[in-house]
């Protein structure tokens, strides 16, 4: 799995100190991108790969106690709303960019 971060609303600078982070402890591999000198890939590594499952995992277990406490109605309008928030922050911070 590839990523091409795009700093969302941090300073490059941030940016780069967590991926070094994340690639010190294992979880991505940092490579030079062939296309585009100045960019790099972000290759999630096999402890990466894990990582990610066990995320999906424990996320799945959160969804279905909270809408066991909310009720399935009220945890997909929960949903949709955070969505709408992140889709409306994306493109906010995608703005900052032009």
């Amino acid at each position: 799995m590839i990523f091409h971060p795009m700093p969302a609303g941090r300073p490059k600078q941030t940016i780069n100190n967590v991926l070094r982070e994340l690639e010190s402890f294992g979880y991505v591999r940092l490579e030079p991108d062939r296309a585009d000198g100045r960019a790099r890939l972000v290759r999630l590594t096999e402890r990466g790969h894990a990582m990610m499952n066990t995320l999906r995992e424990h996320s799945v277990h959160v969804d279905l106690r909270w809408a066991e406490l909310l009720g399935n109605e009220r945890f997909a309008q929960f949903e949709q709303a955070l969505r709408d928030i992140v889709s409306t922050e994306t493109r906010r911070e995608a703005l900052d960019y032009i």
